[in-house]
């Protein structure tokens, strides 16, 4: 098992302009990494920069005690697995899964060995004669891992590889891929812009925005606890409600024209607070005009069958305000007018700036 240390990456096209810059990341041995966050900010290159398939402008790349920025792809130890299967369709699965072995020079029944150890271990031990055209998507993208496994790789790279599968065949794929690090202890780093993935996937998650980190924490910490607005936001579906706040008069925070509600927070913190966050599961709905709740009509009402997805407006908000209600609830209809509030210790605040009031 082999830590990665990445220190004051920076990553520049034309010297001037950084996609990347000033990024420091240490990830354990043996570890689950995952790199989230929308498309554009940087987590694909950060990966192809560690894998040595893009120039590294600035800073050191190490695996374990050797820093790797000069090494060729090819001497770093790392295995990369793509979007995109790039299977050779000429061959069979078991010449796809030892070709790179049979280009490093491994003896024949050593490459055999390795190959039928690989296909059972991704259960595809079955359709080692077979040409990729008669392969599922999802077989196809084993195939594709297994060719980085058969390897033996000091650390796994993936570029978003379940992207082109379906919604079944991801669910699937996510247990098998959590499955396969549990066997193999290897330490992965998986880059998606899927937030699902990642807090089902990661045992550490990386969140990123415009080529920086903005939080990393395992998944229950960013959800319960993040850093500022955006991380907030992307982490959690459906998103935050965040709703913007005013005033502290005796203790309390205008929500728009919706009305007030008591400060969550203890002095002299929530004189600094500009917004209130609450996660549609934590909204709580009462009766119209219910004393510490904010005024909301129903707009618009999603049944789920597990759970009910009811949107709802408040004077003066630019978004809706979403809530998450258990089970297939009848109760409320498009037109009603409720009280919003939160669960108890669920509401977060953040500054003007974005970042989180503790």
């Amino acid at each position: 098992m082999t830590p990665l240390s990445l220190k004051k990456i920076g990553k520049s096209y034309d010297g001037r302009n950084y996609v990347i810059r000033d990024l420091n990341l240490e990830i354990r041995a043996g570890e689950f990494m995952v790199f989230v966050g929308p498309s554009g900010c940087g987590k694909t290159t950060l990966l192809r920069m560690i894998a040595g398939l893009e120039e590294i402008s600035e800073g050191e790349v190490a695996f374990g005690d050797s820093v790797v920025n000069e090494l060729d792809p090819g001497e770093r130890g790392a295995a990369m697995v793509f979007q995109s299967y790039a299977l050779y369709p000429h061959m069979t699965v078991a010449e796809n899964l030892g070709f790179g072995l049979k280009m490093s020079g491994v003896a024949k029944a050593e490459r055999e060995r390795a190959v039928n150890d690989v296909a059972k271990v991704l259960q595809i031990d079955h359709m080692l004669s077979s040409k990729p055209k008669s392969l599922s998507g999802g077989q196809r993208q084993r195939v594709a891992i297994g060719r980085a496994i058969v390897r033996n790789p000091k650390v796994f790279l993936f570029d978003e590889p379940l992207s082109n599968l379906d919604a079944a065949l991801r669910v699937q794929m996510r247990i098998e891929l959590a499955r396969l690090h549990k066997q193999l202890g290897t330490t992965m780093i998986y880059v998606t812009h899927d937030q699902v993935e990642a807090m089902t996937l990661g045992q550490r998650i990386a969140v990123f925005n415009r080529g920086r980190i903005e939080q990393v924490g395992t998944p229950l910490e960013l959800y319960e606890r993040p850093e500022n607005r955006f991380v907030a936001q992307f982490i959690g579906s459906p998103k935050m409600n965040v709703l913007a706040a005013s005033g502290n008069e005796a203790g309390r925070l205008k929500i728009h024209s919706a009305g007030t509600i008591p400060v969550p927070i203890a002095q002299p913190a929530s004189s600094a607070i500009a917004a209130i966050g609450i996660r549609p599961e934590d909204v709580v709905l009462h009766e119209a005009g219910t004393p510490d709740t904010l005024a909301a009509s129903v707009t618009m009402i999603e049944h789920l069958g597990d759970a009910t997805v009811l949107y709802l407006e408040i004077d003066g908000a630019d978004q809706p305000v979403t809530a998450k209600l258990h089970g297939s609830n009848k109760q409320y209809s498009p037109g009603d007018t409720v009280g919003l509030a939160c669960v108890d210790g669920k509401m977060h605040c953040f500054n003007a700036e974005g970042a989180a009031i503790r």
